[in-house]
């Protein structure tokens, strides 16, 4: 009974809103999400955790329609791959108006229950209700709230298509209850060399867990590092050895890393539709590295 207060409270309170502030509107019409989303592997972002150290447009997740210049979409809450995400959670998007409203986006937000593989059957679409609010300045706030709670341990798809052009704008999943994931890999070669590797999940992590589960390879060897942790948690390993890297660096991820959360597994090797998985660890190669100049690779997992 709570939930559904909170929830008509949250509509009324959308619609109320329109006495107060100039151009904001309120859309209750039930609109189904559901969809597929093709996550890009590869961003420009210099490091992704929640405590907000990097943007979501820095994901490859949002990217303007082709069809309305200056339209752009992106998802703030849950951040993009988010897990623990709660049942009550509601889907709040920051839409950058061009020559589009928010409310053209409604139909086009499609949201559903992750199934790795085609033939696992149709999943229903998650469906609900939007409301918006268009400040003065600055990208309108479009919330997405569900008819119902989410359903717990569940991995969800988020896609967006242009209301114009119908390319997908806005691709990415989240997942409710603890679902420990790789959101993203940074790589950095600065001068010296000094070569780092920020490693963000999905959800805070047990760091105890990292010692001797968590390297850097190159060339079949180990590289010799040192690890340390982001304020939230994340590993960061500094290598010691930049000599020894060839053109090639892999990531390796064993499922002992485990996430803070009571009673959580290990870490899901196989992340999202990225070929991730290798004998039963988490494993992702970067290539085409010359420590002798410096520079950023960033990885992100692909979502189908």
């Amino acid at each position: 009974m709570k939930y559904w207060l909170a929830r008509l409270a949250l509509i009324c309170g959308a619609a109320l809103s329109l006495v107060n502030v100039g151009a904001e509107g309120c859309g209750l019409g039930a609109s189904p999400a559901g969809g597929s989303p093709d996550l890009g592997e590869n961003g420009n972002c210099t490091g992704f955790s929640f405590g907000g150290s990097c943007a979501n447009s820095d994901l490859g997740l949002p990217a303007a329609d082709a069809g309305f210049i200056g339209d752009s979409i992106q998802m703030t809450s849950p951040k993009p791959l988010q897990s623990l995400v709660p049942l009550d959670a509601n889907l709040i998007f920051e839409v950058g108006v061009g020559t589009s409203t928010p409310s053209a986006y409604e139909p086009n937000i499609k949201i559903l229950p992750y199934l790795p593989n085609a033939d696992m059957g149709i999943p229903q679409p998650v469906t609900g209700t939007f409301s918006w609010k268009q400040p003065t300045t600055g990208p309108a706030q479009l919330t997405f709230i569900p008819n119902a709670p989410l359903t717990d341990g569940t991995d969800y798809t988020v896609q967006v298509t242009g209301p114009s052009s119908g390319a997908i704008v806005l691709s990415t999943g989240f997942s409710t209850g603890s679902r420990p994931r790789v959101a993203q890999l940074v790589l950095t070669i600065n001068p010296g060399p000094m070569v780092t590797l920020g490693i963000f999940f999905s959800e805070p992590m047990d760091t105890t867990t990292y010692a001797g589960h968590l390297n850097a390879l190159s060339n079949g060897s180990v590289l010799a590092g040192s690890l340390s942790t982001t304020a939230s948690g994340d590993p960061i390993l500094q290598i010691t050895t930049p000599a020894k890297i060839g053109t090639s660096l892999t990531v390796k991820i064993d499922s002992a890393v485990k996430s803070a959360a009571p009673g959580s597994a290990g870490l899901i090797v196989q992340d999202w539709d990225s070929m991730t998985e290798s004998m039963g660890a988490f494993q992702y190669t970067f290539s085409g590295l010359n420590v002798g100049v410096p520079s950023t690779q960033v990885w992100t997992p692909t979502v189908h």
